[in-house]
């Protein structure tokens, strides 16, 4: 059975997803489009994308890499949460060396979560986040 949100819980509800690599970032929009259905999705390719879309579409929660051109994914989330302090951002990378988490929880990140764990734990914790903000 398919852990999902129902549609009320999804209404006007925004997932920006941050990936450099087009194959992951297809792979997280497939993921995150198959859970939360009516929810809006963007996708941004670097760190300067991502706070520009974060800034226009002010997004519920944000999909970030670490990894990224122009900007890095903690400055990105740093920035983002100073743009739109709501945004609930979960970084989604390689690497899960703790000083990567530390300083993503000091930009304001609420969670982390290693690429090779998540598709048995981004859904939970979307959906986690998306009740503390509802």
């Amino acid at each position: 059975m398919k852990n999902t949100p129902n549609e009320a819980e999804c209404q006007k509800v925004t997932i920006l997803i941050v990936e450099d690599q087009e194959r992951v970032r297809l792979r997280l929009t497939l993921l995150v489009s198959e859970s939360f259905p009516e929810c809006d999705c963007y996708e941004a390719r670097d760190g300067e994308e991502a706070v520009a879309r974060a800034s226009f579409h002010s997004p519920d929660i944000v999909l970030m890499d670490i990894g990224l051109p122009k900007m890095n994914g903690i400055e990105a989330t740093r920035r983002i949460k100073e743009a739109v302090p709501k945004a609930r951002v979960v970084i989604v990378t390689n690497h899960e060396a703790p000083e990567y988490e530390k300083a993503a929880v000091i930009a304001g990140a609420s969670a982390y979560v290693c690429k090779e764990r998540m598709n048995s734990e981004l859904i939970p914790i979307i959906m986690k986040l998306l009740s503390q903000i509802q």
